[in-house]
């Protein structure tokens, strides 16, 4: 009688995980910044932290308020709401929001000026995976920064939190209409139009 011997599985081996650098200045973080990664990294006083890309759902979601950006004044005007912009918000903080809206003179300015560029208007699509202390960090920096309104879209719940400042938010869910007001007085979308199906 032939036996077979059962084959022998192989544990998948995945690589260590070395530990994240630290870094003195902004320009050491960003020389040292990975290219193609899937990976967001962003420097808070010296600290990387990191999380991840949007994926291809939250994408969908950001340009569809990209195409509705393009019905107002601003974009009329040459301004852009532009996706995982590179934001130094202060000499020891870098971030990268999902989305932000910059002036043409932000945008078109010397290097220095647009390395401290501030957006009046910015978006983040939250994960499952956000812890809420490092999003109310993040909230409180960008408007120390001087951003005028964040919002924060929730995808697993269908809702936008609109925040004017860190202490206070309006959530928009069902048919409500969120707005970008005072930033961008004329920006306004439903929740209907973000979050339809394909």
């Amino acid at each position: 009688m032939e036996t077979f011997e059962k084959p022998r599985t192989r544990r998948r081996a995945f690589p260590k995980m070395a530990a994240l650098p630290r870094f003195t200045s902004i320009d050491e973080f960003i020389d040292w910044l990975p290219q193609d990664t899937s990976i967001k990294y962003e420097w808070n006083n010296g600290k990387i932290e990191q999380t991840d890309h949007m994926k291809f759902d939250e994408r969908i979601l950001v340009s569809r308020l990209c195409r509705r950006f393009t019905q107002t004044q601003a974009y009329q005007n040459g301004g852009d709401l532009l996706l995982e912009v590179d934001i130094h918000i202060s000499p020891d903080k870098y971030r990268r929001p999902d989305a932000a809206f910059l002036t043409p003179s932000q945008i078109g300015g010397s290097e220095s000026q647009v390395k401290y560029a501030i957006p009046s208007f910015l978006v983040e699509v939250i994960s499952p995976n956000d812890r809420i202390n490092y999003l109310e960090n993040k909230l409180r920096e960008y408007f120390d920064a001087g951003v005028q309104v964040v919002w924060y879209i929730f995808p697993n719940t269908k809702q936008v939190w609109v925040y004017s400042d860190p202490l206070h938010h309006i959530v928009c869910s069902g048919a409500d209409i969120c707005s970008a007001a005072p930033a961008l007085p004329d920006f306004e979308i439903s929740l209907e139009e973000i979050f339809r199906l394909p």
